[in-house]
């Protein structure tokens, strides 16, 4: 449809969330989408970035700036040489936004050869996720894209040797063939990391080089949960869990039928959480029990897609819902500017 056709339901104020990342127990921050765009999501470029603050200390607890981007992915670096946190946003195409406390220092930028459609672009796909990983930055994205961010503030390609450039993607029998795409990055250090995406990837990175490490399972894998340096969980469509590490592979230790897609994925008290399209799962890390979990909110947390803890408190980010768990009660926080949740 052309720009000029297009119809827009200007009244139409609530907002979509896309991501979510948590700073401290009480204070979070979030991306959004507006929903008058959603039929446009993909082609109309605008976020809405909030800091929710609920430790009393101001009286307006959600303070928001838009940028003209979609943002896929938050994070917050706390290696920032100067300041004591920064909170991080990536767009699709590659753009970054670092924002200090009280918007200061406040940094655009984008990832030279990132994203799809920016006169910086090399057309190896869109990004999908940033994480703070030892001292540094570190996003990935299509084609097998890794960047990090070096000292000087620039952005290096560091997955040259397993990259599937375009040109050759085009000369393979299939269009599908060959297509890799990360959706998830994660480590405890710079020489410990791990990438994963479509079709039951799984790489490691000990800092110099690149490694394939076995899973078992062609299903898409989303998100990464790194708990030390043996224990390291995936989560991904159709029910599936992973554990292992780069020195054994991974093996499947989802024991429901249930087939839920995880999209989401953090430790907390003893237990891995999981998001999904149909609600919330927790796997016991002692004894490897797996359950269906049932919020104590009314009615129940509506469509979990992120999860994030800091500070002993467990956040959890629908797309319209929010609310955090202290380990004892689940608290939904209302959005000012979509309908309350009753």
């Amino acid at each position: 449809m052309a720009e000029t056709e297009r119809e827009f339901d200007n009244g139409n104020t609530e907002l979509t969330m896309v991501a979510g990342v948590a700073i401290e127990k009480d204070y979070v921050y979030i991306a959004q989408y507006l929903d008058k765009y959603r039929e446009y999501f993909d082609e109309v470029y605008y976020s809405r970035l909030s800091g929710v603050n609920l430790s009393g200390r101001y009286k307006q607890p959600w303070m928001a700036h838009d940028q003209p981007w979609q943002v896929v992915s938050l994070c917050v670096w706390r290696s920032y040489p100067q300041a004591r946190r920064i909170y991080v946003a990536l767009s699709s195409e590659g753009e970054i936004e670092l924002m200090g406390p009280g918007g200061n220092p406040h940094i655009e930028e984008h990832i030279e050869g990132a994203g799809l459609n920016k006169p910086w672009s090399k057309h190896l796909g869109y990004v999908n996720e940033i994480r703070a990983i030892g001292s540094a930055l570190y996003v990935c994205g299509g084609a097998n894209q890794v960047y990090r961010r070096t000292a000087n503030g620039r952005w290096q390609l560091i997955s040259g040797d397993i990259l599937i450039d375009p040109l050759e993607r085009q000369k393979l029998q299939s269009p599908m063939s060959g297509i890799r795409h990360f959706h998830s990055i994660a480590g405890l250090a710079e020489d410990d990391i791990y990438a994963t995406g479509l079709e039951g990837e799984v790489y490691h990175y000990n800092g110099t080089n690149w490694k394939k490490v076995p899973t078992g399972t062609k299903n898409h894998l989303h998100k990464l949960c790194v708990l030390d340096a043996e224990t390291v969980f995936v989560a991904g469509a159709y029910g599936t869990l992973l554990r292992g590490n780069e020195r054994v592979g991974f093996q499947s230790v989802w024991p429901l039928e249930d087939a839920a897609s995880f999209t989401g994925i953090a430790a907390f008290g003893g237990k891995l959480f999981l998001a999904s399209e149909r609600g919330l799962y927790t796997y016991d890390l002692t004894t490897g029990l797996a359950a269906p979990y049932q919020t104590d909110l009314t009615p129940d947390f509506l469509d979990p897609h992120q999860l994030d803890v800091a500070d002993g408190v467990l956040w959890s980010f629908g797309f319209k819902d929010l609310a955090y768990f202290d380990g004892s009660t689940w608290t939904r926080v209302d959005h000012p500017d979509n309908p309350p949740i009753r």
